[in-house]
């Protein structure tokens, strides 16, 4: 089954991710990435180059105690106590993905920091600088031009209840929507999500007020080591992964991080 929503999939009261598992269906999303240029470039990367990448990626995540996030932009927060999601095959009925294919997901019960939004689902680019305030995984202050509209949205406050970070080098940023630039490897996101009224965190339950906000060129350590420098997956430089590009063709062109080149078909078999 191939979907071209996007809100539906979390902000209905009952969520889509159930119903797929009952049907025993395979499920991928376009959400908002359903365009000419989504479909020309990350699409395009072998599948089997890309669950490297994924594996690889979810492998170190896991390993590590601490992600911390910082921007030129002075954003610095900083994950701990976190699992991560992911699958490393292809769909089987019953499972469900966006598609292109594009990162690894985690969820932090511990987040710390101050961020500066690039841009966000609620507030698009701000005109003014502003910044969010984390501390034990909860958002404790917003300051800035944007603030009263993230008040709005979520009246009862905010968490963090995921983040992703992007894993396809063909998978465009210049140009491309929020929903693409998130999939480019080295780019981040979070998303933010509102409290119950009763002031609670509630993963198991739709995100009524879920706020992604893209970061596309984040630099990434883990335990202090560095995995994205300035939006550069370094990973894209790992002699094995390196290795089997090559049997795709060049790996130099398979594994170019470029925002704007394409693909061309005759290496994504």
């Amino acid at each position: 089954m191939i979907s071209l929503t996007w809100w539906g999939e979390v902000h209905t009261p009952h969520l889509f991710f159930d119903e797929i598992a009952k049907r025993r269906a395979r499920f991928v999303s376009l959400h908002q990435t359903a365009t000419a240029a989504a479909l020309s470039t990350g699409a395009r990367l072998p599948l089997d180059l890309y669950f490297a990448l994924e594996a690889r990626a979810t492998a170190q995540l896991a390993a590590a105690e601490e992600i911390r996030v910082t921007t030129a932009l002075n954003t610095d927060v900083t994950f701990r106590n976190f699992t991560t999601a992911g699958h490393h095959a292809p769909l089987t009925p019953g499972m469900w993905r966006p598609f292109p294919y594009g990162g690894v997901n985690f969820y932090p019960d511990q987040t710390d920091g101050v961020v500066v939004i690039e841009e966000s689902t609620v507030t698009g680019v701000p005109a003014e600088r502003t910044t969010i305030e984390l501390a034990n995984n909860r958002v404790t202050a917003i300051e800035g031009g944007a603030a009263a509209a993230l008040r709005r949205y979520a009246p009862n406050g905010y968490y963090m209840r995921h983040a992703l970070i992007g894993l396809n080098p063909k998978v465009r940023s210049a140009g491309g929507t929020q929903f693409e630039r998130e999939k480019h490897a080295g780019a981040f996101y979070f998303g933010l999500d509102g409290l119950t009224p009763e002031g609670t965190a509630d993963r198991k339950g739709p995100g009524h007020a879920h706020c992604d906000c893209q970061f596309d060129r984040p630099t990434i350590t883990l335990d202090g080591k560095p995995f994205i420098e300035d939006g550069y997956l370094l990973l894209l430089d790992d002699p094995e992964i390196q290795e089997l590009a090559g049997k795709f063709g060049p790996a130099d062109i398979l594994l170019d991080p470029n925002d704007r080149l394409v693909l061309p078909p005759r290496y994504s078999r």
